[in-house]
């Protein structure tokens, strides 16, 4: 669970992506992400725009947006595993209830959760801000 009231406190950061944000949002933290999917695997984007507002996270790889209240967000989990020999990092991000989203070819699917692949330099701010531990 995010501490949403945490967020609320953080100062606002430039809203690097251009976001749509409402009244009294502000942007907390972005980043580019090496790739995201879902939870149960299938790939949805390379070199992703990732931003955490005080109300939301945004997800936009370039064919879609993905606009997730925090308030979805169940928990984050820091899995580390190898690909091939290399060790990998992902954040596994589980919601109270699915999510629906569109194909390219206008197929409606859903998933539980995002897998996300922070890039190296943010890994420790989006772990501080997200409360993240092993």
């Amino acid at each position: 669970m995010i501490n949403i009231e945490r967020l609320q406190r953080l100062p606002a950061k430039n809203n690097k992506y251009n976001v749509r944000l409402d009244v009294n949002e502000k942007v907390i933290f972005t980043t580019m992400l090496n790739t995201f999917g879902t939870l149960e695997d299938e790939r949805l984007g390379a070199s992703t725009a990732f931003t955490i507002t005080n109300q939301k996270l945004v997800i936009d790889n370039g064919f879609g947006i993905w606009e997730i209240p925090l308030e979805l967000v169940k928990k984050v989990e820091k899995v580390t595993d190898k690909l091939l020999f290399i060790p990998m990092r992902v954040y596994k991000m589980h919601f109270n209830e699915p999510v629906s989203f569109n194909e390219a070819d206008g197929e409606e699917k859903k998933t539980i959760g995002f897998n996300l692949y922070v890039k190296m330099p943010s890994r420790k701010l989006f772990e501080e801000l997200l409360e993240i531990s092993v």
